[in-house]
């Protein structure tokens, strides 16, 4: 499912990072902090992350502290533009439904701080690669919004 509207139970987000054409990709790592193995392993996403108590529910919010956590990177809602809402799957027998966003953020510089690896990847480029959580799903959608 794929839709524009917010609904109110939104307790993920996807946040597609832009410049110059490019999204900035995350590389899962292949194990979590405990060292268990993850779904996706060290497989290409467009990262994102899960509304916490700080967010109080409001997704905007948890894309800015994302942004932050995952690339320390400082962006502000006029930096955010909501595009859509996509369903996954979250675990073999579970989906989640993410609002996904694309983010600005000028000249500054990510750092990793989460995943194993980052790369600027075309939309092209992602079409050749096996992403995570279906998100090949979003690529035509995300081809309205971000120039070739």
């Amino acid at each position: 499912m794929i839709t524009s509207e917010i609904p109110k139970n939104v307790k993920d987000i996807t946040f597609v990072i832009v410049r110059d054409g490019k999204l900035l990709m995350q590389q899962r790592t292949a194990t979590n902090a405990k060292g268990e193995p993850i779904r996706y392993p060290e497989a290409w996403c467009i990262p994102g992350g899960g509304m916490e108590d700080v967010d109080q529910g409001i997704p905007l919010n948890c894309v800015i502290r994302e942004v932050l956590e995952e690339y320390g990177l400082n962006v502000t809602g006029r930096n955010c533009q909501y595009i859509t809402m996509y369903e996954h799957d979250r675990t073999e027998t579970s989906v989640d439904i993410d609002a996904v966003f694309i983010v600005t953020i000028g000249d500054q510089e990510p750092t990793l701080k989460e995943g194993k690896a980052f790369a600027w990847k075309t939309l092209v480029e992602l079409g050749e690669l096996k992403l995570g959580f279906e998100q090949e799903r979003l690529l035509p959608i995300l081809a309205q919004y971000i120039p070739r």
